[in-house]
């Protein structure tokens, strides 16, 4: 099976490094493994596309979660271009994202 290609909105960027920012506040080394260890996570995408869990369905798709530690990484999928497109990362303490995309 051919690799699909993985894509970060800015925002999902922007998330990761506003966490990594936080962390590194009193704990430099751990906001870089914890950066490190959800792209590694997210890059698992690019040979399993659908391993993440059915989260909601919008004008834009059927969208799908996975989740590293206590952070949700929430992503969709296009088939036809072997895509798979990550919109948000979200901490599991909070409710679902309104806006996925």
């Amino acid at each position: 099976m051919e690799d699909y290609q993985v894509n970060w909105s800015l925002r999902a960027v922007g998330e990761l490094d506003a966490i990594g920012e936080y962390i590194a506040r009193d704990r430099p080394a751990a906001a870089r493994r914890l950066i490190a260890a959800v792209q590694a996570r997210v890059g698992k995408l690019a040979q399993f596309p659908f391993s993440g869990a059915r989260f909601r369905r919008t004008r834009t798709g059927l969208y799908r979660e996975i989740s590293y530690k206590k952070y949700r990484i929430f992503y969709r999928v296009d088939r036809r271009a072997k895509r798979v497109y990550v919109t948000t990362i979200w901490h599991g303490a909070r409710r679902g994202p309104r806006r996925l995309d």
